[in-house]
């Protein structure tokens, strides 16, 4: 059964609260208004006079669900339950093609209800940067059933590629495209790697005119081991390596501009032990009026005196990112679990978006993720001083990312 957004947020409500008013907030929450304000809009309902809106907009939905059978009255006045039928029925609700939904609204983003591919159509050449972690290459049921991925590796493929070929519309001159892409190995072999990574970086340049401007690598170490051949399972001989790392590629249509856009200024991390004391012994030098001289390293790299050991507030980062993944005792991850709605199984954490809107963009700037998920991206992007849009095809997920606000 295909809920409403509406249907879905107050079925959701009386399931956990027992009766149709708590559906109130709940709904005022997902529009993003005040108690006060949601009751501030009036109908005329002919001989019931003036009313509330959206309250009478709830009491209609929860008619709808009555006469589905999805809900009844309970033994107390005023109560309502979801019916057996309703527990049965309430799996992940899915976009089911047309118009994009507006899901939520905060004071500086929006999560629509849809694929990410109409965002586009909505934002053309607006985003400083598009970050996105498209699904990953696997047979099984994505989360909790939330559709079915590629089975083939060509297919899988073809996938991304067709995706990505709408996300680049959203791109402002000198806009980054960041991707998140996992390894997998290829089901029914004996253990062979997927290149699906190669092939699509591939297919983005030759198709799409995209350049990679940078390859980098995120390593999850609390990821544990997975897959046959490196735990065993059904008699399988271990002999791989535990996978911990993903590929985080960095696309550009035109890298000269984007090269005047991104400051590495941004994202400088701390100074190494060593370095600081590089730092310190050049100044005394400096202080007591002795030379600084070039010198190389016994590889044979300079260190020109002009340069070496200068304070400059902190160090190029590198391309390798090991951060873990969110808690399931994170503060989203109890929000979704007291509202009776599903985590999300694979979210970018945190640390990684973060560092990503800081490189590529500046404060006012557009970021789009078209794989809202969890909402990770706009959260990031809204606590940095940045403007955000975000699309996802599955209803539940964008009611727990609304809870990222809350």
């Amino acid at each position: 059964m295909q809920l409403s957004l509406f249907e879905s947020v107050v079925l959701n409500s009386i399931e956990r609260n027992g009766s149709t008013r708590a559906a109130y907030s709940d709904v005022a929450a997902l529009m993003g208004l005040g108690e006060s304000e949601f009751r501030a809009e009036k109908v005329d309902l002919g001989k019931w006079g003036l009313r509330s809106k959206w309250e009478h907009r709830v009491r209609s939905i929860q008619s709808r669900l009555r006469s589905r059978g999805l809900i009844e009255r309970g033994n107390r006045t005023g109560e309502w339950v979801v019916t057996q039928k309703g527990r049965s029925d309430k799996s992940l609700s899915q976009h089911a093609g047309g118009e994009m939904k507006v899901g939520f609204v905060t004071k500086k983003g929006m999560a629509f209800f849809g694929p990410g591919e109409g965002l586009a159509d909505l934002f053309p050449e607006e985003c400083s940067l598009v970050f996105c972690s498209p699904p990953y290459f696997t047979a099984r049921p994505y989360g909790h059933g939330g559709g079915t991925i590629a089975a083939a590796e060509q297919e899988y493929v073809d996938q991304i590629v067709r995706m990505v070929s709408h996300w680049v519309g959203l791109l402002a001159p000198g806009g980054s495209l960041v991707l998140n892409l996992g390894a997998h190995t290829i089901a029914g072999s004996h253990g062979e790697q997927s290149m699906s990574t190669e092939m699509i970086m591939l297919r983005l340049r030759q198709d799409l005119g995209l350049r990679l401007v940078q390859r980098s690598v995120w390593r999850n170490p609390a990821r544990p081991p997975t897959g046959a051949f490196t735990t065993g399972v059904k008699g399988a001989p271990k002999c791989r390596l535990k996978n911990q790392v993903e590929d985080v590629l960095w696309f550009s249509l035109d890298v000269e501009k984007t090269n005047q856009k991104v400051r590495t200024s941004r994202v400088l991390v701390p100074y190494s032990s060593v370095y600081k004391s590089e730092i310190e012994r050049k100044q005394k030098r400096k202080s007591s009026g002795q030379a600084v001289f070039d010198t190389r390293t016994p590889s044979g790299q300079s260190k020109a005196a002009s340069t070496y050991a200068e304070d400059l507030g902190g160090s190029i980062p590198p391309n390798y990112f090991e951060i873990t993944h969110e808690s399931a005792y994170s503060d989203y991850s109890k929000k979704v679990k007291a509202a009776g709605l599903p985590r999300h199984p694979a979210m970018c954490p945190k640390e990684l978006v973060d560092f990503w809107i800081r490189l590529c963009t500046e404060e006012g700037d557009l970021v789009a993720d078209p794989c809202f998920g969890s909402g990770v991206t706009g959260a990031s992007a809204e606590a940095l001083n940045r403007y955000w849009v975000g699309a996802d095809i599955t209803l539940e997920y964008l009611q727990g990312a609304s809870l990222r606000f809350h």
